[in-house]
């Protein structure tokens, strides 16, 4: 295990480990995982993406644009990712044409997805 505060023995430990090796997620830096921290939509975009991408889950896509109207707050790294997640229709905004991308994911918003 590369994050040295992901402890041996907890219940996610071996869920941490899985998904970092597929490729699902990262650490917040090279030895830190913050596993209590919470994630922002963004990062539920990427990490839902990169599943579907890790065991050949990826539909066919229309390559549509994305539609939220603060495309630009939406982070670099997770524009694509959120942009396949709103074609697909697994991550919708929260009304008003907003995907409020840094705001933290909530638990009705993953069983949702």
């Amino acid at each position: 295990m590369p994050f040295e505060d992901v402890v041996s023995n907890t219940y996610y430990d071996n869920y941490v480990s899985w998904a970092f090796m597929e490729g699902i997620t990262n650490g917040i830096s090279d030895t830190l995982f913050s596993p209590n921290s919470s994630i922002t939509r963004d990062q539920a975009a990427v990490m839902i993406h990169n599943y579907l991408m890790a065991y050949d889950l990826m539909p066919d896509l229309q390559n549509k644009e994305c539609s939220f109207i603060e495309e630009n707050d939406i982070s670099l790294w997770a524009k694509n990712s959120v942009k396949i997640m709103q074609e697909l229709g697994i991550i919708s905004g929260r009304g008003n044409g907003k995907f409020d991308p840094n705001s933290n994911i909530i638990h009705a918003e993953v069983v949702a997805i």
